[in-house]
């Protein structure tokens, strides 16, 4: 990681409702996610995790109250910029052309080369670690539609890592993985966090967050 969060986020009595919608999505929620530190938020479905981890993501706009990020409201952030500085794992991703492994985890570097730009040896230097990382050096190769689910699920976590942020979104990360893979994961939030990155998950895994959140909300 080359850039770390000064404060990571903020959240103030932050209240969101949707369109249509007749009850709040989030009602006054408070929080504080720290460099250095993994906070996961636990809560059966319909609970507001994943509209919290889109306040903090800045794709839904805050009704009441405040949301920032290193001291500035989220709502100020340019989205490149914001990429530039958190990375993002969704629940669910919809994946448009089939490309390889490779290819996948190396548009984790868009935020910071733009759409024409070619990468330099930092770059495959990062994309290389992170497929290392993840486990999916055998499916280098191998293009992203011919993954099962849970191998599917650690690519995206590979680009997130290749990003390069200090701050990372995981929105029920190990969904698709087996009990192994599921701990390996865990275990990737863990040592982000210990090389000083602050980092949000959004999980059902009551127990593996357990063993690596130092916040449990």
């Amino acid at each position: 990681m080359t850039t770390m969060p000064a404060t990571g986020w903020t959240l103030r009595d932050v209240h969101v409702r949707h369109r249509r919608a007749t009850r709040d999505a989030l009602d006054g929620v408070s929080l504080d996610v720290r460099p250095g530190a993994v906070t996961c938020v636990v809560g059966p479905n319909g609970a507001g995790k994943t509209t919290l981890a889109k306040v903090c993501t800045g794709l839904v706009p805050v009704s009441r109250g405040s949301a920032s990020y290193e001291g500035r409201a989220l709502a100020d952030w340019a989205p490149r910029d914001l990429a530039r500085h958190v990375a993002v794992v969704p629940q669910l991703e919809a994946v448009a052309f089939p490309v390889t492994v490779e290819r996948y985890v190396a548009m984790g570097r868009f935020p910071h080369l733009g759409a024409w730009a070619a990468m330099g040896d930092e770059d495959r230097r990062l994309v290389a670690s992170a497929i290392e990382c993840c486990g999916l050096e055998p499916f280098a190769q191998r293009t992203i539609d011919r993954l099962s689910g849970g191998e599917r699920q650690r690519a995206r976590i590979a680009r997130a890592l290749a990003q390069d942020t200090g701050a990372l979104v995981l929105d029920e990360p190990s969904a698709a993985l087996d009990l192994r893979h599921a701990m390996e994961l865990f275990g990737l939030a863990r040592g982000f966090a210990d090389r000083g990155g602050a980092v949000l998950c959004i999980t059902h895994d009551v127990n593996a967050a357990a063993r690596v959140a130092d916040t449990l909300v």
